[in-house]
């Protein structure tokens, strides 16, 4: 089983390269950004407590991300193995990955933190509410906050992956083909896909 972890601003990346790795390799993508708009769509409970902190440019607690995770994990037992996208994103988190991969036997391979400038991505980011309409990209001022957000929690996250050596860092800025090139030949120097 391959587990990767795909990290990186918002506006990075982390979706369009999941959905390569998906494509190629027939891993299963949990971006958990993609299951809280699930939960949120279907205007549930948690949906709802996601919504208003989201609007407020704050992450999910990671109890409910947890949550999240756990419940998709489980519809995919037969997996070759998953992609997490958007978790962790705290040291809390990390352990709590950890936990639940073990409970499953398996580990994580690799996290590849895709590095852009918090510019780039807030021009993405910009662009792709307008293309999308997606509520939580709609704001300058909510999205700016989502970026220190991001800057403050993941420090410990990319040392902590470092420490494992775990950790590569691609440059996200590149053509997402160039980008898909760079994560392959890491993950075919140690597994066959």
């Amino acid at each position: 089983m391959l587990n990767i972890v795909i990290f990186g601003a918002p506006g990075a990346g982390k979706g369009t390269q999941s959905n390569l790795i998906v494509k190629n390799m027939g891993l299963i993508h949990l971006s958990t950004g993609n299951m809280l708009r699930d939960e949120m769509a279907r205007k549930t409970e948690l949906g709802e407590k996601i919504r208003k902190g989201m609007d407020a440019g704050e992450f999910v607690t990671d109890e409910q991300a947890a949550q999240l995770l756990v419940a998709n994990m489980d519809r995919h037992k037969n997996a070759k193995g998953f992609i997490f996208d958007g978790f962790p994103r705290t040291l809390s988190q990390t352990e709590i990955l950890d936990r639940i991969l073990q409970e499953r036997k398996t580990n994580l391979d690799f996290a590849f933190l895709l590095d852009i400038t918090e510019e780039l991505a807030f021009s993405r980011i910009m662009e792709r509410a307008k293309q999308l309409g997606r509520g939580e990209d709609q704001h300058p001022d909510t999205v700016r906050k989502r970026f220190h957000i991001y800057k403050e929690k993941t420090k410990p996250v990319i040392d902590f992956y470092k420490n494992q050596n775990k950790l590569i860092v691609i440059d996200g800025s590149a053509k997402p083909e160039t980008v898909f090139e760079k994560i392959t030949k890491e993950i075919k120097l140690i597994f066959n896909f």
